[in-house]
């Protein structure tokens, strides 16, 4: 089976994040574009049974990697709604993700991007944020310059530094020890027809 790249465009919409500095409020993970995400939203989606999740060689921890799925999907929904043609209806969405899933279950067709444990929850987003890169992707391949258009996008972010930093010298996610996550995450888009998860 064929698995739809999972990280799809990030490499040219990520270079649009800038770190707004440390976020130190008691229970927000993060701030991102102008939108909270919690501790206890990060805690949900995370059971005794989540894996850390292969990134370039790197072993994600389970709560960095919910976060940034989580950035990263809100991140995508703001460069597509100032592309050309805007942003697709939930509507649109969800019947990519059904199309997607073929009858399983969205923790069924995660594991194939190498995440389990996960809850059903954030396998949907997980989906979500696969088919919003998917359609940045589409949009590149169209001759639509994505880089311009994330770079006009305000798209604030700051982390908590118990997750990491954002940054903004090399727009990734840089992590702390504590965030049980060495070295740096970076996104960046599949070979042409490789398919799998993208490095």
């Amino acid at each position: 089976m064929r698995v739809r790249p999972l990280t799809a465009a990030a490499a040219a919409v990520l270079a649009a994040a800038v770190l707004a500095g440390c976020q130190t409020n008691v229970g927000v993970a993060a701030n991102a574009g102008g939108q909270q995400i919690s501790e206890s939203q990060v805690g949900s989606y995370v059971t005794p049974q989540s894996k850390p999740v292969s990134i370039q060689g790197t072993q994600v921890a389970p709560k960095p990697f919910v976060l940034d799925i989580l950035i990263g999907e809100r991140f995508y929904r703001a460069v597509l709604a100032a592309s050309p043609g805007g942003a697709p209806s939930e509507g649109q969405i969800n019947n990519m993700v059904t199309s997607f899933l073929a009858g399983r279950s969205p923790q069924q067709a995660v594991e194939g991007f190498g995440i389990n444990g996960y809850t059903p929850d954030f396998a949907q987003h997980v989906l979500v944020y696969s088919e919003l890169g998917s359609l940045l992707n589409q949009k590149v391949q169209q001759g639509v310059n994505v880089r311009a258009i994330a770079a006009k996008v305000n798209f604030p972010v700051s982390v908590n530094p118990r997750y990491g930093t954002w940054d903004s010298a090399h727009y990734m996610l840089s992590t702390t020890p504590s965030a049980g996550l060495p070295g740096v995450i970076s996104f960046q888009p599949p070979a042409p027809g490789s398919g799998g998860v993208a490095g």
